[in-house]
């Protein structure tokens, strides 16, 4: 074989690996808190997020792949490491993301916030009416990470339980939708999900009550991968936010957003390092302050009594006595 002609195959062997690796960016969704009923629905608003970014970004050409399990959306992720350039996930996910090459890059946002609240209910006959009456329950969860437990105990519960030893079980189910329906239906004592899904408002006074308000957890991300065969570079990101801040202002980027049952994204900048960790619960101390809005909280000490309301007391002292017989007497005592 001619010089020309191995060159001329190596050529081709370079440029088809190139084209296989472009088409193989894929865009990796797994959003079980979405408000968003139905996986036909989910698919299609995904698919046309994909489409709009592929469009507006030169050498961005996404597939988009939807998962309902966590366990697939992870088994792909091992499987196919460096095809996958962006992720839309729970941000529960985030920390366990970043150990594998991905930063968070921007957020869903919601009613003007970037956060939100997963909500304890039970039945609304139940006699449970706090997490002690929970104790030795049954909890059902929606399976947004791998570490559920740290999950739960740190940002879930403020380090205030531990719900993996504080339950009788924890039973994953893979939405909100399905999670609701759970403690419905009486196959669990209690389900956790997010405030905005729309089967538990619709049933919120009814049929089920709130019994603990989770701290704000953040909305949603969008991770892309900085490390690694699949990684996007500086230009690609930045194309990527410019295309990203234009969706909030165009009919058809804020059509797609109502689709996926949100508002905007917003790049997270600099604020992005908050999400790739859990809250920290260090051990909480006792304080006392004074009232607001005082600089000293002045105590009066009690009025005393009206010296004619005291009792007086006179203790004497009285010299010990022998009353032994032939001391000093007849022997008898008086």
């Amino acid at each position: 074989m001619s010089l020309r002609r191995r060159a001329a195959l190596l050529w081709l062997a370079v440029f088809s690996s190139a084209s296989i690796l472009a088409a193989q960016q894929t865009l990796l969704v797994h959003l079980p808190s979405s408000p968003i009923e139905g996986a036909a629905r989910q698919a299609a608003a995904v698919a046309r997020l994909a489409s709009l970014l592929s469009e507006q970004v030169d050498g961005l050409s996404l597939e988009p792949e939807l998962f309902r399990r966590l366990a697939d959306a992870q088994a792909f992720l091992e499987r196919s490491p460096d095809r996958v350039a962006l992720l839309i996930t729970d941000a529960a996910w985030v920390p366990e993301l970043a150990r594998s090459g991905f930063a968070p890059a921007f957020q869903l946002r919601r009613g003007g916030s970037d956060s939100y609240r997963r909500l304890l209910v039970v039945p609304v006959g139940s006699a449970v009416q706090n997490l002690g009456d929970l104790r030795g329950s049954g909890l059902t969860v929606v399976d947004t990470t791998p570490a559920s437990g740290p999950f739960l105990r740190q940002a879930v519960f403020s380090g205030e339980i531990d719900a993996e030893t504080w339950f009788s079980g924890i039973d994953k189910e893979v939405d909100d939708f399905a999670a609701v329906n759970a403690v419905l239906f009486g196959t669990s004592d209690a389900t956790l999900v997010a405030e905005y899904n729309p089967l538990l408002a619709a049933n919120l006074g009814e049929e089920l009550r709130v019994i603990y308000r989770s701290p704000p957890l953040p909305l949603p991300v969008i991770s892309w991968r900085q490390d690694g065969a699949g990684a996007l570079d500086g230009a690609l990101r930045s194309s990527l936010e410019r295309a990203v801040a234009g969706m909030r202002t165009s009919a058809e980027g804020q059509a797609l957003m109502a689709e996926l049952g949100m508002e905007a994204l917003v790049a997270v900048g600099s604020a992005g390092s908050r999400l790739v960790a859990l809250p920290e619960t260090g051990e909480k101390t006792f304080e006392i302050s004074a009232p607001s809005g005082r600089s000293a909280l002045r105590v009066d000490p009690p009025v005393p009594p009206p010296s004619s309301a005291l009792t007086y007391r006179l203790a004497i002292e009285l010299p010990e006595v022998d009353l032994r017989s032939g001391a000093g007497g007849s022997g008898t005592t008086p």
